[in-house]
């Protein structure tokens, strides 16, 4: 853990016209309540942060909602907020000792030399059924955890397009498919399609696919189907 505090060169003599501002960097040792606050947090997250969203384990603890309203794919998380609520109360019951850390630290710990314990939010990477996964973040202001956008991706990291704008991210993005991958190709064009997207069909040779997507200025993204 470190704790890095801001210097520079300016004092009353500081001539603004003629001299060189600077500025580093300066290790400081962290202050125990701090270091004790985030030990906390991480003995009680879930191992690397990874969560698997079942409906298994969700009929187990949740009884506001069906196991089956539980979605299969990050695809439908994004498709559909109405699952929003369902995997908010899934995380919540699987870090409720991580929250718990989180209230009783910020609860107790005052602001040390501009430290907040709203800047260690906590988070997690929620992994769906079909390997498809996004990461969530709790806030305390709402209490719920939610997706933090632009941070789905499918089983190739490839990343799960949320609007229009996503999908070329302002210039060209392109998505690959290897071998095996007909139901997460199958989902990232249906996702096209719902955004009134079409695919073109283009050439090449090989055994994977790909889609490369591009847009010119505020126009329309225009997305071609190819094999390499």
């Amino acid at each position: 853990m470190l704790k890095v505090m801001y210097a520079h060169n300016v004092d009353q003599n500081f001539n603004w016209e003629n001299d060189t501002f600077r500025a580093w960097g300066i290790s400081s040792p962290v202050e125990t309540q701090v270091s004790q606050f985030i030990s906390s947090l991480h003995a009680q997250m879930p191992p690397n942060g990874w969560i698997t969203l079942s409906s298994v384990s969700l009929a187990r603890s949740m009884t506001t909602a069906a196991a089956g309203q539980v979605p299969p794919s990050a695809y439908d998380a994004i498709a559909s907020p109405s699952y929003d609520l369902v995997i908010s109360s899934y995380v919540e019951g699987s870090m409720a000792g991580a929250i718990n850390s989180y209230q009783q630290g910020a609860s107790v710990i005052p602001i040390l030399n501009g430290f907040s314990p709203a800047a260690v939010p906590l988070s997690a990477r929620v992994k769906f059924a079909d390997g498809t996964w996004a990461r969530y973040i709790w806030k305390p202001e709402t209490k719920l955890w939610t997706r933090v956008p632009g941070s789905a991706r499918d089983n190739f990291g490839n990343i799960i397009p949320e609007t229009i704008q996503d999908v070329t991210a302002g210039g060209y993005r392109e998505y690959r498919f290897g071998q095996g991958s007909n139901s997460d190709m199958t989902q990232f064009t249906n996702r096209l399609s719902q955004m009134g997207i079409s695919i073109g069909i283009g050439g090449g040779v090989g055994t994977n696919f790909k889609i490369g997507c591009s847009s010119a200025g505020n126009g329309p993204p225009i997305c071609q189907l190819m094999i390499y």
